[in-house]
């Protein structure tokens, strides 16, 4: 887990389609003073109105506060939630006790610990709850991993190399952690997803090590029989090998085919190394075609619809260092071809996680 100090400012950009063009407005400041160093950020309508509003990891302030979107393009800072779990590496919002508000879902990689918050539909998160210890804990994907229709939770744990999951009995209680799998090196990020259309969710798991072209994308198959029986099998061959440190990997349909694909950003062990590239599935396998683009060091990927023409677009984010780095989009022209980087905004440094939402309830992202 790369302990980057962030300096990025909480901002959101305003989107705009018309029949000739789709261009965003200016960065809109949310907050300036979020906390030292934001690591992960999530979007969702937490206290019941119409507007999404956002949630805000830190690594060292170790603060998780959210932001209450008033409607008219302003946001309020909450109480924090905690500030005493350390290095905050990702979250989501999520309902996990079954009662149809969104909880807040949490990794802490000095803390080695996997939480939730109970939210009451009103913004207001209950006491910490813990799911389990994992070292290291890192990636984090969630869904119905056995069958029983509530929401399990799996953890990349980087410092042990391995990747467990934890079921969930639907009131939020979740049972010991379970193998996905223990042999990868430093396993960075994990998605899950149905891949092979046997209606349960398979795993994506990315590695992150820091040593030059170690590192690989796997595929495991989720072998489920009935509902809990669970078993994980890995392809017999990988995505890919042989690569620099990944920052994000996403099983995504790009190209409308109805077979799952893969989005996969990688970090350069250098300034300007970086890479960002689609991985087809052609059916006996994955074919990877890299993308054109500006960034240095790819980062975060997002698969939505930017321009409300019914296929989903790409906004990728870039993770160098330095005040004038970019966010760019890729236009889905349909059919798995793309127009070239458009520039979103060119003021921003090591920006590594994104959210996306119709913030202002207007009808675009």
């Amino acid at each position: 887990m790369k302990k980057t100090l962030l300096t990025i400012t909480l901002s959101v950009f305003v989107f705009a389609v018309t029949t000739a063009q789709t261009t965003f407005g200016p960065k809109q400041t949310i907050n300036s003073n979020t906390g030292n160093d934001p690591y992960a950020i999530a979007s969702g309508f937490i206290d019941g109105d119409a507007y999404a509003d956002i949630i805000v990891g830190t690594t060292i302030a170790n603060t998780l506060v959210w932001y209450k979107n008033n409607g008219n393009g302003t946001f309020t800072a909450q109480p924090n939630i905690t500030n005493t779990i350390s290095f905050i590496s990702n979250l989501m919002l999520v309902d996990l006790n079954n009662d149809t508000f969104l909880d807040l879902l949490v990794t802490a990689y000095s803390s080695n610990s996997v939480t939730w918050y109970a939210n009451d539909g009103n913004g207001n998160f209950g006491v910490e709850q813990s799911i389990g210890t994992v070292n290291g804990a890192s990636g984090l994907s969630v869904g119905t991993i056995d069958g029983d229709a509530t929401i399990d939770v799996a953890v990349t744990s980087y410092d042990n190399d391995n990747v467990v999951w934890f079921a969930n009995n639907g009131a939020g209680v979740f049972g010991s952690a379970n193998t996905i799998d223990n042999t990868l090196d430093s396993p960075g990020t994990v998605f899950l997803k149905d891949i092979d259309g046997d209606t349960d969710l398979d795993a994506l798991i990315s590695t992150s090590n820091y040593t030059p072209g170690v590192n690989v994308l796997e595929i495991f198959r989720n072998n489920l029989v009935g509902s809990g029986t669970v078993s994980f099998t890995k392809d017999a061959t990988s995505v890919v090998t042989g690569k620099n440190n990944f920052a994000y990997a996403i099983f995504e349909d790009v190209d409308g085919d109805s077979n799952l694909d893969i989005l996969a950003s990688v970090l350069g062990t250098t300034a300007g190394t970086g890479s960002f590239s689609w991985y087809e599935d052609n059916g006996a396998g994955f074919t990877e075609t890299p993308f054109t683009t500006s960034l240095g060091n790819p980062s975060s990927v997002i698969f939505a619809d930017l321009d409300n023409d019914t296929v989903k677009d790409i906004v990728l984010s870039n993770g160098t260092a330095g005040p004038t780095n970019q966010i760019v989009w890729f236009k889905n022209n349909g059919s798995g071809s793309f127009a070239a980087e458009a520039v979103i905004d060119a003021t921003q440094s090591n920006t590594f996680v994104m959210t996306i939402s119709d913030f202002e309830n207007d009808g675009d992202l």
